[in-house]
């Protein structure tokens, strides 16, 4: 409800971002960092990153990486992202494949 008393607030940017919200949320996965900030949900974002930012750039034993993350509605929505996209990188590399084999003839 408090979305609504605040649609006059938001911008046309973060309209636009919302949207890419939503169609991520479409598809079971979370992200933050696209709400617009005019929605009042700072704490939940600021918390958010301060998370990954804390495991971020040499401050982690793994090494010295930008972290991130999105939520994911379920498992099964989990799944069905990776194995989207492990299918378009397949499709990139077979087409990477034909030009290699049509190029050498």
């Amino acid at each position: 409800m408090e979305l609504r008393e605040n649609r006059r607030a938001v911008s046309s940017k973060e309209i636009t971002s919302y949207h890419k919200f939503l169609e991520y949320g479409a598809i079971g996965w979370m992200r933050p960092d696209l709400l617009p900030t005019s929605f009042q949900i700072s704490e939940l974002k600021q918390t958010w990153f301060n998370f990954f930012n804390s495991l971020s750039h040499d401050r982690s034993e793994v090494g010295n990486y930008k972290v991130t993350a999105g939520a994911f509605k379920s498992y099964s929505h989990l799944e069905q992202y990776t194995l989207s996209g492990l299918t378009s990188l397949r499709n990139k590399l077979q087409i990477g494949v034909v030009n290699v084999s049509t190029d050498q003839t």
